[in-house]
């Protein structure tokens, strides 16, 4: 998830996210990552750094994000699914959509943006 590499990020002192370099290292397309950055600006998550097109910087601290905070925030306010390419809204799908929200709220819907960044930089068990 972008907002939580930005986190990363903040937390130890790395400064802003570059969206190009994020996208290529993981194996997505710039334009997706783009459009989800986009969304990111327009809630008031992120915002791009004076002087360093494409890199962008959390707002708040990581501490103050909830992750479902975020997520409600696509559901409610994102783009459509459909213009994401997920399948039309048919009954298996809406039902899929429950299941899948209230797992994450369960799940992460009271873990900060500081939480799910400390566990990522955290070395897997038996890694050092």
């Amino acid at each position: 998830c972008v907002t939580t590499e930005a986190a990363k990020r903040m937390i130890a002192g790395e400064g802003s996210l570059d969206v190009s370099d994020y996208a290529i290292r993981n194996g997505l397309p710039i334009r997706f990552i783009n459009d989800v950055v986009d969304e990111l600006v327009r809630q008031g998550y992120v915002a791009e750094l004076a002087g360093e097109r494409g890199c962008f910087a959390l707002l708040r601290s990581p501490s103050e994000i909830k992750v479902q905070e975020v997520a409600d925030g696509f559901v409610t306010y994102g783009e459509d699914a459909a213009k994401l390419g997920a399948p039309k809204s048919n009954g298996k799908f809406k039902v899929f959509h429950e299941l899948a929200d209230k797992a994450i709220e369960r799940s992460v819907g009271d873990m900060a943006l500081s939480d799910v960044a400390g566990k990522i930089t955290e070395s897997p068990p038996g890694e050092s």
